[in-house]
């Protein structure tokens, strides 16, 4: 089954999530970490909870199993949207010749020219259910 790294920075915040899963009887694991006040590890079904009860906000999600490719519905820099199959690496906080600002981006492989890339988390959309399992 497809796990998920689901990483939250506050102390308050991290008992709220495990509370909340631990009412609905979702399976999760939860590490200490020394970056963060925990790491939880979540079946997609417990990320969608999560989501649907908007537990996500301030935390850092990794979902993609062994590189998969995901598909994100993307508005670029010049304004232009498209789908994209795009492989996550990372999460930033900064800026980039594209994104000038500082703002989150996903920085990912970009399998049509092989690149990796910067994308603005501002103007990305994720469709869950089209996730790899």
């Amino acid at each position: 089954m497809k796990q998920i790294r689901v990483t939250v920075f506050d102390e308050d915040h991290a008992l709220r999530i495990s509370r909340a899963l631990l009412h609905e009887k979702l399976s999760f694991t939860c590490e200490a970490s020394p970056e963060s006040v925990a790491v939880f590890i979540v079946s997609p079904e417990g990320l969608r909870f999560l989501q649907a009860n908007d537990l996500d906000a301030n935390v850092v999600v990794e979902w993609t199993p062994n590189g998969a490719p995901i598909e994100v519905s993307y508005t670029n820099w010049k304004g232009v949207t498209r789908t994209r199959k795009i492989i996550p690496q990372a999460i930033k906080y900064g800026e980039s010749p594209y994104h000038p600002g500082r703002q989150w981006l996903l920085v990912a492989l970009d399998p049509e020219d092989d690149q990796v890339k910067d994308f603005s988390l501002n103007t990305c959309v994720f469709d869950l259910s089209r996730l790899p399992s």
